[in-house]
């Protein structure tokens, strides 16, 4: 685990713990940002990502579990979203 600087649950600083593993993820995940011209499918399918590691991130840090697990709900809806756009 690695502890980073952060914002506690309560809005005043605090420590967040999260695998490196998951730090990966998050950046692996920003490098891969859809572009602009980007389908919505693979913008769905990214969304879908985004949520795997937000609900990922819930269950490593009691302190970011509710928002964490609030944001992966969204980027889920997200992509259902836009699935539903495409036709898929």
């Amino acid at each position: 685990m690695r502890q980073l600087q952060g914002a506690g649950a309560s809005g005043a600083p605090g420590v967040v713990a999260v695998s490196m593993a998951t730090v990966r993820l998050i950046s692996g995940l920003l490098r891969d940002l859809p572009p602009s011209g980007a389908t919505a499918l693979e913008q769905a399918d990214w969304y879908e990502r985004k949520a795997d590691i937000f609900a990922r991130i819930s269950t490593e840090d009691a302190s970011l579990a509710e928002e964490a697990a609030h944001l992966a709900d969204g980027a889920r809806a997200a992509a259902d979203r836009l699935r539903r756009e495409a036709g898929a």
